[in-house]
C-alpha cells in the first residue's frame, strides 16, 4: 500500500508540476514605445528576472523576450519591471569578502528594476539572493542608487557607510519628510517604501505601489505512525539484539512559515514531535530497550499547487533529545551485565505529501538511519524510520 501511496504521489507531482504553468494577464512595451497586451507567466519572482515568458492566447505557444527586447513588463495586480542601465554599486555583501573600503564600487549596468513605488518620486529595488540594491529617482530624473555599504574597519569590526539617508533627505525634503524619520531608517524594502510614499502620498501622486507580501504562517497538528526498526550490534555476539520492526505512534505541532515569493511554493517549517520504541528480547541474556525522544526537524517544503490542493516535497534535518532512554542487557539470574545510555545524532529525511482545503495533509517521510548508542566503542544500535502523518491546520 505504501508503494502505491509513493507511485500515485509522483505521478500527481510530474502531471501537475507540467500543467500548473499559469499566464495572467500582464503587458511589455517594446523599444519603439508600443505597449501589448499579452499573458505572462506568473513567476512571483525573488530575484530580479532578466527575462520572461508571454502568449497572447490561452493556447498559443510561449515567446521569451528580455533585456534587449523590452523597456517596461508587468502582471497586473502582482509586479512591474522597467529596464535600466544604472550605476549599481557591486561590492560584496557576504560578511567573509568585504571590502576595508567605504566608498561604493560602482559599475555601469543594464538589468531589470523591480517598481516598489511610482509618483512624484519612484523607488526601485534589484535583488540577486542576499545581494539587494535599492534605486530613486524624484520628478522623472535620472534613476541613482540609494548607497549602503558594509565595510570592515581596521580592528575587523564592521562599519556601515548609510549615505542614503542623506540623500532621501536631499531629494524628498518636505513638509511631509522630517529628519527623525530618517535617523535610524533600515536598509530594508519595506522602510524605504513607508518613506516614498509618504512622500507621494503628500503630494497626492502615488501612481503604482507593489503588493504588500508578508510571510505567512501555519500550525498543524500532526499525529503520526512510524514504521521503525531497530538492531543492536556488538563485538560479542551474545549480545547483539535484534528487535525486529514495529508501529509506533507520535505525536508532532509544526510550526510552518510561507515565503512571500514564488506564488507561495516555498516554506520553511520546524515540527517538534514525541516518539518512542520499546523492545524485549530474551535468549541467554534478557535485552531490553527502553526509548523516548523529542524530535525537532528543521526543514524546507515545496509545493506543487492545483486549485485548492496541492502535492508538496521536503527536506530536513532532525535533532534529537533523548528522555531517560538505555539499553539494558541483564545475565539469566536477574543481575545487570551492562546499561547502556541511548545517545543519537542528527539524522536526514525527506518527504513527499498532499495538502487539501487548505486544512488537511498527510505526508509520507523516510529518514535516514542512525546509531543510538553513539559514543560507544563495541556497540552500535542502528534505528530505521518511517513515518505517515495526518495533519490538521489549525490556524
Amino acid at each position: 500500500m505504501i508503494r502505491k501511496f509513493i507511485v500515485f504521489l509522483i505521478l500527481i507531482i510530474v502531471i501537475k508540476t507540467n500543467a500548473q504553468i499559469q499566464f495572467e494577464p500582464g503587458y511589455f512595451i517594446d523599444n519603439t514605445g508600443k505597449e501589448t497586451k499579452c499573458l505572462i507567466k506568473n513567476v512571483d519572482w525573488y530575484n530580479n528576472p532578466t527575462e520572461f515568458e508571454y502568449k497572447f492566447g490561452e493556447n498559443d505557444t510561449p515567446k521569451k523576450a528580455g533585456l534587449n527586447d523590452v523597456k517596461e513588463f508587468g502582471v497586473h495586480g502582482y509586479s512591474k519591471y522597467i529596464r535600466a542601465t544604472v550605476k549599481m554599486d557591486t561590492s560584496a555583501v557576504d560578511l567573509s569578502r568585504l571590502s576595508y573600503q567605504s566608498k561604493p564600487e560602482f559599475k555601469q549596468v543594464t538589468l531589470f528594476l523591480k517598481v516598489l513605488v511610482e509618483g512624484k518620486a519612484d523607488l526601485y529595488a534589484y535583488v540577486q539572493g542576499n545581494f539587494k540594491r535599492y534605486f530613486y529617482s524624484v520628478g522623472g530624473g535620472p534613476i541613482k542608487q540609494l548607497i549602503y555599504k558594509e565595510f570592515y574597519v581596521d580592528d575587523g569590526l564592521v562599519s556601515r557607510n548609510t549615505f542614503f539617508r542623506q540623500q532621501i533627505w536631499n531629494d524628498l525634503k518636505s513638509e511631509c519628510i522630517h529628519r527623525k524619520d530618517l535617523e535610524k531608517l533600515p536598509y530594508k524594502k519595506d522602510n524605504l517604501m513607508r518613506i516614498f510614499k509618504q512622500y507621494n502620498e503628500c503630494g497626492n501622486q502615488v501612481k503604482f505601489e507593489a503588493p504588500e507580501r508578508r510571510i505567512k504562517y501555519r500550525l498543524n497538528v500532526r499525529p503520526k505512525v512510524n514504521f521503525t526498526s531497530l538492531v543492536v550490534g556488538s563485538v560479542d555476539n551474545n549480545l547483539t539484539a535484534d528487535f525486529g520492526q514495529k508501529t509506533t505512534f507520535g505525536l508532532g505541532l509544526e510550526s510552518e512559515f510561507i515565503m512571500p515569493f514564488n506564488k507561495n511554493k516555498w516554506s520553511l517549517f520546524v515540527e517538534p514531535t514525541y516518539q518512542y520504541f520499546n523492545g524485549k528480547i530474551s535468549d541467554n541474556y534478557q535485552k531490553q530497550i527502553s526509548y523516548q525522544t523529542i524530535e525537532l526537524p528543521l526543514g524546507a517544503r515545496h509545493y506543487f499547487y492545483f486549485g485548492e490542493s496541492a502535492v508538496f516535497v521536503n527536506v530536513l534535518i532532525a535533532v534529537y533529545f533523548d528522555i531517560n532512554s538505555n539499553y539494558i542487557i541483564k545475565r539469566s539470574d536477574g543481575s545487570t551485565f551492562s546499561d547502556l545510555k541511548i545517545k543519537s545524532n542528527y539524522n536526514y529525511a525527506f518527504g513527499v505529501g498532499y495538502r487539501t482545503l487548505d486544512r488537511f495533509n498527510i505526508e509520507l517521510r523516510f529518514y535516514t538511519r542512525r546509531n543510538l548508542l553513539l559514543g560507544y566503542l563495541f556497540f552500535d544500535a542502528i534505528y530505521k524510520n518511517m513515518s505517515l502523518s495526518i495533519g490538521y491546520t489549525v490556524f
